[in-house]
């Protein structure tokens, strides 16, 4: 087989291989002995890519025809063209299994952000009021929540009125706790016992400089944004200039 393959004046290399079946011929002499006995190109001009596809795994091809010698030998669009010809389109099914893959995770991960930002948000503290749980400059992580996510201890962010900036506090009261009166003056002459539904009270932990429910009172519900879940690094401060 050989001294056929490499005599090229006894017989043109396409006559022996159109002589005799390629599966027999792949079989009788190992791909490494043809790849050393003939030129790539003249392998690949006798016998067409789909035929070698169809013949042997694309494993033993990969194995005996680098990828980079396949492709220097035969046109792309031909050895793609080729390639798509294996039964059940392996190639191209394995690319559009990882291209279906890798647009999935983009897509979920895209999802997963979303729906972080609209659940979470950063929130800076401004002034001591909460010191020294928490400094001026401090980031907190907060989540959105319903006053029925809020218990007594947890730090929350509330608004002392509608459209007014946000404060960090801590809730010391929620719904069906006790008036907490002698803590918060402004609810000294409430004459219910329990904190109403829907009514949050709140302390600043810095109590001496705290801008809190015992001066605004209640906190309706519709003003809480949330409550703080972790804290952030802060973010690098640039160094003033001049002095």
């Amino acid at each position: 087989m050989i001294a056929a393959l490499t005599t090229q004046a006894a017989a043109p290399v396409a006559t022996v291989l159109n002589a005799l079946p390629t599966v027999a011929i792949l079989n009788a002499v190992a791909m490494a002995t043809i790849l050393n006995a003939l030129p790539m190109a003249t392998i690949l001009n006798a016998l067409p890519m789909a035929t070698i596809l169809n013949a042997l795994p694309m494993a033993t091809i990969l194995h005996a025809m680098p990828m980079a010698a396949i492709l220097n030998a035969e046109p792309m669009a031909t050895a793609v063209h080729a390639m798509a010809a294996v039964p059940g389109g392996a190639v191209i099914g394995v690319v559009n299994a990882v291209v279906a893959i890798v647009g999935g995770v983009v897509v979920a991960g895209g999802v997963l952000v979303l729906l972080l930002r609209v659940r979470f948000l950063a929130v800076t503290v401004r002034g001591r009021s909460m010191e020294p749980t928490l400094w001026h400059g401090d980031r907190v992580l907060v989540r959105r929540s319903s006053l029925d996510g809020v218990r007594p201890g947890r730090l929350v962010v509330v608004a002392a009125e509608p459209g007014a900036s946000w404060l960090v506090k801590r809730a010391v009261a929620v719904p069906g706790d006790p008036v907490p009166r002698a803590e918060v003056p402004a609810l000294a002459t409430r004459p219910e016992h329990v904190v109403p539904p829907g009514q949050l009270v709140v302390l600043g932990d810095n109590r001496p400089i705290s801008l809190d429910s015992r001066r605004f009172g209640y906190v309706p519900a519709r003003q809480l944004l949330g409550v703080v879940v972790g804290h952030l690094p802060k973010t690098p401060r640039r160094r003033p200039a001049g002095r």
